[in-house]
């Protein structure tokens, strides 16, 4: 595959990864995630010579879709931690409810 196929493809690869990211579907970005990290490394192993004008841009613009699938991989981490920390209050107050009920339940029924 030519330099310029290999960077196509990579590319495509990065904005799909993207845009999965983006949708929530996180099954499929996991799944992807291989192809997308051989195809970058396929194109940081092209030869220096094969970059010219417009491959610096197709690497520019795959830096920029890869920073921006960081990006939003964080912003989507950072959501999942506060839904878990809101998960984890709401488990702690239930259990807190409960143990409190179970006191008082106690002292109802031994009188």
């Amino acid at each position: 595959m030519d330099a310029t196929t290999q960077l196509a493809t990579a590319i495509a690869l990065a904005e799909r990864q993207l845009q999965w990211i983006r949708d929530g579907e996180l099954d499929r970005f996991i799944e992807g995630s291989p192809a997308h990290e051989s195809s970058c490394r396929a194109v940081l192993g092209l030869p220096h010579e094969s970059t010219g004008p417009a491959l610096r841009e197709g690497l520019r613009r795959l830096i920029g879709v890869n920073q921006d699938t960081a990006d939003e991989t964080t912003a989507r981490m950072t959501e999942m931690q506060a839904k878990m920390s809101a998960m984890k209050r709401g488990q702690r107050r239930s259990a807190a409810y409960l143990a409190t009920t179970a006191d008082e339940g106690q002292s109802h029924f031994h009188g």
